[in-house]
């Protein structure tokens, strides 16, 4: 006969505040503030510059392109992701 399988009990109190606190934190730096740093990037010569850049041609037809793009490669890794996780496991 085996030994009854122990389970790792989540932190409790203060641990489990730490560490929610620095996810947060790592989202916050990682996502959060390059987001910030595009949008100031951006608008750093006043929304005119901002909205005659993205009304060029060209600016509207690279942004079409990317969106076809992540249109198309957002399922497709949908489905080899969940086919690659399946083959591990």
């Amino acid at each position: 006969m085996s030994a009854p399988v122990r389970r790792a009990r989540p932190p409790a109190g203060l641990g489990r505040f730490a560490l929610v606190g620095g996810a947060l934190l790592f989202l916050a730096l990682f996502l959060g503030l390059p987001l910030i740093v595009v949008f100031t990037e951006a608008l750093s010569k006043g929304f005119a510059a901002y909205v005659a850049a993205i009304s060029n041609p060209i600016a509207l037809a690279a942004i079409k392109l990317t969106l076809l793009v992540a249109a198309i490669t957002v399922p497709l890794n949908l489905v080899f992701g969940v086919a690659a996780a399946w083959t591990i496991t």
